[in-house]
């Protein structure tokens, strides 16, 4: 409020963060002797009063004793040694490095400087893609809600039953919903990952020619998920490089499909240690965050809506049903988009690794640099 633009928002959070727990872990000892008093004596109906008037005036003294005289106190006096605040650093942009081989670590660590730097744009082409999920699922097939969809209340009881999502019966169109969504959202990440790569944008006239290309190597990740038994998690961390890889390739470097699928086997076979080794870190990241979707948060925010709005069980299960399949839904997108940033940032290490571009153009500019000594002259 006093120095509007000296902080960002992400900044201003982190400072008042660290304030905040440094008060809290300072209070933990009042909590705790505070429900204890609580706990075992003014909530005995059986205590006089006046001993339990006696707490609860001895608790307010405490309150302003150390909440409002003694923080006055201190501002008059001073302290003996001057209060030490955490500085923040200076924000530095973090540029993506496209022109080198890299871990799969540090792999790992460039898709969230991707995905912080592009999350509005990926939320809303998320949550766009959640409602054609949603308008598909519940617009066609039969049924009720309740009945295409069922959510467990318990620990891992949506991801129990996740391939519902995927392959359901009462549905039969499901499957088209999840290449739609999968391949809007794999065309806009590729799309904003090539474009940060040439530092400008792509020419627009292979708008449907790209999206159409995406949309096969879609089809082929489509035909891992429709497995939808016992073995697919593991049938998927073994090769979903290869159709996330292949609808890249095809889009960076405009080529067919069936040049492009080829290429994705050229460019894992360069690597595919790297590879399963960063998929397998972007699959536990997967499961910790599909996870929110199972917690009782979503749980107990529907069971106020029935504190607010007076339903039948009936209704309230419908209801139910449709909230949760579209925070799953949107959950799920996020994750393929995750998933999509890990693919397309991990074909430039391939290609460094296979042909090295940016080392033989750097070989090449050796001779047209006139330097002494190693250093450039004017």
């Amino acid at each position: 409020l006093v120095f509007p633009g000296t902080y960002s928002r992400g900044q201003a959070f982190q400072q008042s963060a660290r304030r905040g727990i440094q008060i809290m872990i300072g209070i933990v000892p009042i909590i705790i002797l505070a429900g204890i008093i609580e706990g075992y004596l003014t909530r005995h109906t059986d205590t006089p009063n006046v001993v339990r008037g006696a707490f609860i005036l001895s608790c307010l003294v405490f309150v302003l004793t150390y909440f409002v005289w003694y923080p006055r106190f201190k501002a008059r006096k001073g302290f003996a040694a001057p209060v030490r605040d955490t500085k923040i650093p200076p924000s530095r942009e973090q540029r993506i490095n496209f022109h080198s081989i890299k871990s799969s670590g540090e792999i790992f660590s460039e898709v969230f400087i991707f995905y912080k730097r592009y999350l509005g744009r990926i939320a809303l082409v998320a949550l766009g893609t959640t409602v054609i999920y949603m308008a598909i699922a519940f617009l066609t097939g039969a049924g009720s809600p309740a009945e295409r969809f069922d959510f467990p209340n318990e620990t891992f009881g949506t991801l129990s039953v996740i391939g519902q999502f995927f392959v359901n019966e009462k549905v039969p169109l499901l499957p088209l919903a999840n290449l739609l969504g999968m391949s809007i959202l794999a065309y806009v990440v590729f799309r904003t990952l090539a474009q940060e790569e040439r530092a400008g944008p792509i020419s627009s006239g292979q708008h449907l020619m790209g999206f159409l290309q995406v949309t096969v190597a879609m089809a082929g990740l489509e035909l891992l998920l429709w497995t939808n038994d016992w073995y697919t998690p593991f049938l998927l961390l073994g090769i979903i490089a290869i159709p996330i890889l292949w609808g890249y390739a095809s889009l960076r470097e405009e080529s067919n499909a069936v040049t492009a699928f080829g290429r994705a086997f050229a460019l894992i076979g360069q690597g595919y240690s790297i590879t399963f080794s960063l998929f397998a870190i972007l699959m536990v990241v997967a499961f910790l965050v599909f996870n929110l979707a199972d917690s009782a948060l979503a749980w107990f925010y529907l069971d106020l809506v029935t504190w607010v709005v007076h339903l039948s069980e009936s209704a309230m299960n419908e209801l139910s049903a449709v909230v949760l399949t579209f925070v799953t839904i949107f959950i799920l997108h996020l994750i393929y988009a995750m998933l999509f940033m890990g693919g397309g940032l991990l074909y430039y290490t391939l290609r460094e690794a296979r042909e090295a571009p940016a080392l033989m153009e750097r070989i090449e500019g050796i001779k047209l640099r006139r330097s002494i000594k190693g250093l450039e002259q004017e």
